[in-house]
């Protein structure tokens, strides 16, 4: 049986809600339900408040155990479990069913999540007449590092199921397609890998934030006065720091700290004058968080305060919890630089976020250039966090810089995001299927148009 959906967006979570800054899958819920599709993000359907509906999140996390790390070069050492596979296909295969159901003859259908990388093929088996499309969130990594999984081969064809597959930079269709044809022997032409029964295209969307939704709560009265009460609670420094990422090997906290703490230690950086507020959010992704990690970062904050602080007043101020949205934009609207040095990275919506509050065009940001925001925030000072030489270089010249300059960096990542958006994200993914220019054809031989109305909607809307 089939659906009476022309629009289907499969997730392994649902979209923020109430209080969070509003994400990309926030902007792309909008979208779909604007002409009247689907969201289904696995198992159980639960109403979102706003008169539609999705389903909570059900991730597999002793897949993620394997898949998070080593997509991310494999900053801490991949987990692999004999059990694995066998439950990550058991998922796949129900978002397939679940998509299967849902679409009409001819749907579009996206599938969003990196822990659903075998669900496009496994949906194809089901309804060869629709077009599917995978969107991969974090990076996709060398081949080298991609051939280490158990199952790879499997993860792959379960992807080249799609017929068009979004990524967040130009390196990780390099890699995705290096591994297709290292591994399947299939042969490129351009961004577009050759099967055949058909073509798929590797295209480069990178996600974004709403900046105007986001810039409206920033300069929201109520926001403005949370900042300035936190700053004189720091006791006004001169110079405030703001970090805030998930407690991961990924997140490079422990490298940032160490050059930090040599700022201090050589004067170059003033305790009492300069205050570091280090969120470190529980992370998501991982079935046991990384106790030993965690433990590392808080002996290092407490390292540095017994050296530079003083009481009632720490050099670093550290957090480990999730912050609410309201409680983000007061952050991030009271901070002079936003230090974003992660050892890699999908996209880092954080620096997104931070450049889109700053509605004075006041701040810095300091981005990692394994950040896959880095191609897009070139105006940021961009570094290597590996290095540290170079991270605490580049965070004295971010202090020092003189304020024109700051803001001309500034107003430049601004524009960008203006241009580049949530929302432009959003239609970018649903209407880029409709742009491969293939027709699905249904298993008899009959060619069915997409839904070429309901996505031409959204590309004018």
């Amino acid at each position: 049986m089939t659906g009476h959906h022309d629009v289907v967006v499969v997730t392994s979570q649902a979209p923020t809600t109430g209080e969070a800054l509003p994400g990309p899958l926030t902007a792309l819920r909008h979208a779909v339900r604007d002409v009247g599709g689907r969201w289904a993000a696995v198992p159980d359907e639960v109403a979102l408040g706003d008169g539609t509906r999705a389903r909570p999140p059900a991730v597999d996390r002793q897949a993620s155990d394997a898949i998070w790390p080593t997509y991310h070069d494999a900053v801490q050492p991949p987990v692999f479990r004999p059990d694995w596979q066998v439950s990550h296909r058991a998922r796949n295969e129900r978002c397939a069913r679940a998509a299967a159901r849902l679409a009409a003859p001819g749907a579009t259908v996206w599938i969003i999540g990196h822990e659903l990388q075998q669900a496009p093929a496994l949906l194809r088996a089901h309804r060869p007449d629709i077009r599917i499309g995978f969107y991969l969130p974090i990076p996709f990594p060398p081949v080298e590092l991609f051939m280490r999984l158990p199952f790879r081969d499997d993860l792959l064809r379960g992807l080249l199921g799609a017929d068009v597959i979004g990524l967040q930079t130009r390196r990780d269709v390099d890699n995705l397609l290096r591994a297709a044809q290292r591994l399947l022997g299939l042969s490129a032409d351009g961004d577009t890998l050759g099967q055949p029964d058909r073509p798929i295209s590797l295209r480069v969307i990178p996600t974004s934030v709403d900046i105007d939704d986001i810039a409206r709560r920033a300069a929201r009265p109520e926001t403005l006065a949370q900042a300035r009460d936190l700053r004189a609670r720091l006791n006004n420094p001169a110079l405030l720091l703001l970090s805030v990422d998930p407690l991961d090997h990924t997140a490079g906290i422990e490298h940032r700290l160490h050059a930090l703490e040599h700022l201090l230690t050589d004067r170059q950086l003033r305790a009492g004058h300069t205050a570091v507020i280090q969120i470190a959010l529980p992370p998501q992704h991982r079935a046991h968080p990384d106790d030993h990690l965690r433990h590392r970062v808080e002996q290092l904050v407490a390292q540095i305060n017994g050296d530079h602080g003083k009481i009632g007043c720490p050099a670093v101020h550290y957090l480990h919890r999730r912050v609410g949205g309201a409680d983000l934009l007061a952050l991030y609207q009271a901070a002079d630089i936003l230090v974003a040095t992660a050892l890699r990275d999908g996209m880092n919506l954080t620096a997104k976020q931070f450049v889109a509050s700053r509605v004075d065009n006041t701040g810095a940001v300091i981005l990692s250039e394994f950040s896959g925001a880095a191609p897009e925030l070139r105006a940021a000072h961009l570094v290597n966090p590996h290095d540290l030489d170079d991270l605490q270089a580049t965070i004295r010249a971010a202090a020092t810089e003189p304020r024109y300059r700051a803001t001309d960096r500034i107003k430049a990542m601004r524009q960008h995001l203006h241009q580049h958006n949530a929302r432009s994200w959003a239609e970018t993914l649903l209407s880029t299927l409709e742009s491969s220019g293939r027709t699905s054809r249904l298993g008899s031989g009959a060619v069915i148009p997409a839904s070429t109305n309901a996505l031409h909607s959204i590309a004018s809307s």
